[in-house]
């Protein structure tokens, strides 16, 4: 299994797609996203519940990140 980290995610611009959002990963833990405080990092874990997430790997296959 491949181990990813969380970078960074933004909200997607394409019009009709505005309830998507686009999320960075990297193998490289440096490059993991933080929080500087538990409340910081408690409210976007609550923003992000309830998504499908959906990771396309360097070759094209798609993988689906059940919700949590």
């Amino acid at each position: 299994m491949t181990k990813a980290y969380l970078t960074k995610w933004t909200p997607s611009i394409k019009p009709g797609e505005e309830h998507k959002s686009d999320f960075l990963f990297d193998p490289d833990p440096e490059k993991a996203a933080y929080w500087p405080t538990k409340n910081d990092a408690a409210f976007d874990c609550e923003a992000l519940r309830g998504m499908s997430i959906e990771i396309t790997s360097p070759d094209g296959s798609k993988t689906s990140l059940h919700k949590f």
